[in-house]
């Protein structure tokens, strides 16, 4: 392990297979000062744990490599006092006993609430931001002080950019739903197909987006199905600058839909303060689309399939409630879920 330096009591190693449990928990910690390094698998994370010092690791369970409880006794090997907060998919006693009894402190089960990270913190993290402040009792605090955070709290907002009605729901739903039951707020830009307010497909994208409790904006013809640089643009740039969202969702460039790898181009040459972007699968997606990450739909699919099912009338080649469940069923065999949503990583936990 590498020796402590001045920004050891803001270092924070989070490890997590999930996409969006990532993102969440990145988000939660930044909120409250710490330097996030992100870890996709449990491999990375026993390499980084050992790296440095830390003030505090937060590791998941079940991953990839090296699963959370051998990590957690690398990380407790290397630094005897280290702060770890164990997150699990389910409550599994014997699993989260075999944590604690491999070094880990504090336990949080899925799914993650901001609020409730933010409390286990305040109780674990005594190296953490605050290390410095001293242990006078309540009453010397000052209360205009404590109050201070509250007055700046912001709520994570998630964009999601697909080139026609319908992509948004098929490719990233059920990661969108989840994102919902965050409280977080959600926005949809169809940006190649949706610029007709009258027609039946927009009347199918707003219901959607209300089953979301969604916001859409959509511009673009869908007879010629072509996405407007200049148009694109404008929308982009307005709602980026409105919403600083944290999270960004965009079609795969591994796509033969020359509007969906334009999408994904425009959206990422105007999305340089988003720290989190990530793209699912798209409807013209080929065999180059390479998903590192799968979120699990087990008990969300019924929920995705609703606003997908408001396209099947249209026979469209890019959603339908069969295809979304084929896809979700293909897709878990290369996860430890029956069904899943797929996701690319392009940027992870940037500042």
């Amino acid at each position: 392990m590498s020796e402590p330096n001045a920004d050891d009591t803001k270092a924070a190693l989070v490890i997590d297979d999930n996409a969006m449990d990532l993102v969440i928990m990145t988000t939660a910690l930044e909120r409250a000062g710490y330097d996030v390094t992100p870890a996709t698998d449990g491999d990375m994370g026993a390499e980084l744990i050992v790296s440095r010092k830390w003030a505090l690791a937060v590791v998941d369970l079940m991953m990839p490599g090296k699963d959370g409880v051998e990590v957690i006794q690398v990380g407790r090997d290397g630094d005897p006092d280290l702060q770890i907060l164990v997150v699990s998919g389910s409550p599994n006693a014997p699993l989260i006993d075999a944590a604690f009894r491999a070094g880990a402190n504090f336990h949080l089960t899925k799914p993650i609430e901001l609020e409730e990270l933010l409390n286990q913190i305040g109780v674990s993290s005594e190296v953490g931001p605050e290390s410095e402040a001293s242990e006078a009792s309540e009453s010397s605090v000052d209360p205009e002080a404590a109050e201070a955070p509250g007055e700046v709290e912001h709520t994570t907002t998630v964009v999601a950019v697909g080139a026609c009605p319908g992509d948004v729901e098929m490719g990233c739903g059920g990661v969108l739903f989840q994102h919902r039951g965050q409280g977080h707020n959600i926005v949809i830009i169809n940006l190649a197909g949706g610029g007709d307010p009258q027609s039946p497909i927009a009347a199918s994208a707003n219901l959607a987006t209300d089953i979301l409790e969604a916001r859409i904006e959509s511009t673009g013809d869908r007879a010629s199905g072509v996405v407007d640089t200049e148009a694109a643009t404008s929308v982009l740039q307005e709602v980026f600058e409105a919403s600083k969202p944290n999270v960004l969702y965009v079609p795969t460039t591994s796509s033969d839909r020359a509007s969906s790898v334009e999408c994904h181009r425009v959206a990422l040459s105007l999305a340089e303060g988003i720290p989190n972007i990530l793209a699912y699968q798209d409807p013209g997606a080929t065999v180059e689309f390479s998903p590192q990450y799968f979120v699990d739909l087990t008990p969300d699919i019924k929920r995705k399939l609703e606003p997908v099912g408001l396209y099947d009338r249209f026979e469209l080649k890019n959603a339908s409630t069969e295809m979304a469940n084929a896809t979700a069923l293909f897709w878990g065999r290369f996860a430890e879920h029956t069904l899943v949503e797929p996701l690319e990583v392009v940027r992870q936990g940037g500042g």
